[in-house]
């Protein structure tokens, strides 16, 4: 298991948590499928709306340098991912679809969430479907302090 965790709101539509450079939000499972990110209903070829995740690391870790935020699954290519715009409220520009987002030297601590976003574009002719296809996985350098 990673040393840096995702976290979200835990409901569907509620951007208030997590929150920039706190310690708030609900983990987002490992591998298990028992905790996943959701989103609300979308009709086809709409997109999700704006999806609010942070990044924060267990207690006595810390990152040292890059992260870089990769989508795998067979419906990978739906997503696309941002930066936060500095303000934790609201994304920078959104990635091409199926991107990986990098965040650059970010100093993700157990302290202080990092925010990053996600948003989904269901292709028009798609059915509503429950889609466990996709994973968020982080690279990254750990390190104990």
């Amino acid at each position: 298991m990673s040393e840096l965790k995702i976290y979200w709101s835990g409901t569907p539509g509620n951007n208030a948590t997590p929150t920039k450079d706190g310690t708030d939000g609900v983990i987002i499972s490992e591998g298990t499928g028992l905790a996943p990110l959701e989103t609300l209903y979308i009709a086809d070829g709409d997109n999700t709306g704006d999806l609010k995740l942070a990044l924060r690391c267990t207690a006595n870790h810390q990152t040292s340098e890059d992260v870089t935020i990769s989508l795998t699954g067979t419906n990978a290519s739906w997503w696309q991912l941002a930066n936060d715009d500095g303000t934790g409220s609201a994304p920078d520009t959104y990635g091409t679809a199926g991107a990986d987002l990098t965040l650059t030297d970010p100093d993700i601590t157990s302290t202080a969430n990092v925010i990053f976003w996600a948003k989904v574009t269901i292709p028009s002719s798609t059915s509503a479907q429950n889609d466990d296809s996709v994973s968020l996985h982080t690279s990254d350098t750990i390190i104990a302090v």
